[in-house]
């Protein structure tokens, strides 16, 4: 029972430092840089992340976490990764930046901005795997091969600036929509998780 509980540990430490079953996902975005990445431009916006484990962690444990943790930094631009003890077990806060780009570039994951095959007034931004996905996962199971990060992942994003957004199947104030049609206002919050998502990356749709 003990090692399962171990097992289940890293597993879903690793699920977080991956951005992948994170009780908290969030990629900030602004709507003038989403338009300049659709125009060739490559930038970097923030998210932070948050997963909740449900153990302690023994030095054995602790040590296969340092190595995780180099492999996470390696690969992705972590500004912060941080452990914090609560009554609960320990919170694990990450706060870091992905890639904005056009085309796919060399990163695990990265945000993704390409024209519309659908609405052709619209770009299509998703979270989307760069070209050291494959890279990072193996790596990853190099330190134990139970260690497999999913390629989709949840996400909430919080854009702010000026347009409209079409978003399907999205949670915004706590109300799902089939398909969410208005304006940002400033900011706006969608949230892609559960369901469809577990499987398909969560997008939306933003005015050109």
């Amino acid at each position: 029972m003990k090692q399962n509980l171990i097992k289940t540990a890293l597993l879903t430490l690793v699920a977080a430092l991956a951005g992948c079953d994170a009780d908290k996902l969030t990629v900030t975005l602004k709507t003038d840089e989403i338009r300049q990445a659709a125009m060739g431009e490559v930038s970097s916006v923030p998210f932070d992340a948050e997963f909740s484990l449900m153990s302690e962690l023994d030095d054995e444990q602790r040590a296969e976490l340092d190595q995780i943790i180099a492999t996470v930094e390696d690969f992705m631009d972590i500004d912060d990764i941080e452990l914090e003890n609560t009554d609960m077990g320990i919170n694990l806060l990450i706060e870091g930046e992905l890639p904005l780009s056009a085309t796919q570039v060399s990163a695990p994951w990265f945000v993704s901005v390409t024209e519309s095959s659908v609405h052709a007034d619209r770009y299509r931004i998703e979270l989307a795997n760069g070209t050291e996905f494959d890279r990072f996962q193996k790596a990853l199971q190099g330190i134990n091969f139970m260690l497999a990060p999913n390629a989709v992942q949840p996400v909430k994003y919080r854009v702010r600036g000026d347009g409209s957004v079409l978003a399907p199947g999205v949670d915004i104030d706590g109300y799902t929509y089939l398909l969410y049609a208005g304006d940002i206002d400033r900011r706006l919050t969608m949230n892609f998780s559960g369901g469809p998502w577990a499987s398909t990356s969560g997008g939306f749709f933003l005015s050109k």
